[in-house]
C-alpha cells in the first residue's frame, strides 16, 4: 500500500512535470517552427493545471505561510 503524499509534494511533482513538458514543447517549436504539437501542448496545460491546483491546496493547508504558486512564478 502506498503512503499518501502531501499536497506540497504533489505540487512539486506536477510542477517539475509541467516545466519539463514546457521545455520539450519549446524545443520542438524551435526545431520545427511550422509544426503543430497538440499532444505536447495538452500535456503542458494538464500538468500546469495540476501543479496549480495542488499548489493552491498546499498554500491553504499551511495557513498561507508559504505561497507555492508565487514561489513557482518567481522560480524558487
Amino acid at each position: 500500500m502506498q503512503r499518501p503524499q502531501s499536497a506540497a509534494n504533489l505540487h512539486m511533482e506536477y510542477r517539475m512535470a509541467a516545466d519539463n513538458a514546457a521545455q520539450v514543447y519549446s524545443d520542438l517549436s524551435t526545431a520545427f517552427p511550422l509544426g503543430s504539437f497538440p499532444k505536447h501542448a495538452s500535456r503542458v496545460w494538464q500538468y500546469g493545471m495540476l501543479a496549480e491546483m495542488w499548489g493552491l491546496i498546499a498554500t491553504k493547508l499551511c495557513g498561507r505561510k508559504v505561497d507555492y504558486i508565487e514561489r513557482w512564478r518567481t522560480g524558487q
